[in-house]
C-alpha cells in the first residue's frame, strides 16, 4: 500500500491530503483574477483581502475540519492560515502568484501538522504500575 494512514490525537494527518489539494487547486488556482487580486493584496488593499477571504475561506475551513475533526480547532487554524498569508503578501511577493491557492493550502496543512506535533508533545501518560511501586 503506497499510502499510509497516520493516526494521532488531533487527527491532522490523513491519506486524502493529496485529493483535497487537487480539488482545491482545480477549483480556485491559476486564474487571471487571482493574479490581479494578488497585485492588489501586495499593495495592502483591504477590499482585496476581503475578496481573498470570501473566495477561499470555506474551502480552507472544510479541509481543516476534515483533518482535525474538531470544529473549534479548525476555526483557529483557518484564522491563523489567513493571518499568515495576508502578512506574507503584505511584506513580500510570491514568485508565482498563480500558485496562490497552493500556497494557502500548504500553509493550512503545515499549521495542522504543527498542531499535531504540539498535541503529541503535550500528551502525558501515567504508568500506574511504576507509581504503585514507589
Amino acid at each position: 500500500m503506497l499510502e499510509q494512514t497516520v493516526h494521532s490525537r488531533s487527527g491532522c494527518l490523513d491519506t486524502s491530503a493529496h485529493v483535497s489539494y487537487y480539488l482545491f487547486r482545480s477549483q480556485y488556482g491559476g486564474s487571471t483574477r487571482v493574479q490581479s487580486q494578488y497585485r492588489e493584496l501586495s499593495q495592502g488593499s483591504r477590499e482585496a483581502e476581503q475578496a481573498l477571504l470570501d473566495r477561499y475561506y470555506r474551502t480552507v475551513l472544510f479541509i481543516l475540519k476534515k483533518r482535525v475533526k474538531n470544529d473549534a480547532l479548525a476555526l483557529d487554524l483557518c484564522q491563523e492560515t489567513f493571518r499568515i498569508m495576508i502578512e506574507k503578501l503584505r511584506s513580500s511577493h510570491l514568485d508565482e502568484p498563480e500558485k496562490l491557492a497552493g500556497f494557502l493550502h500548504k500553509t493550512a496543512l503545515n499549521l495542522c501538522i504543527a498542531e499535531d506535533r504540539k498535541a503529541i508533545r503535550q500528551k502525558t501518560s501515567s504508568d500506574t504500575d511504576k507509581l504503585d511501586s514507589l
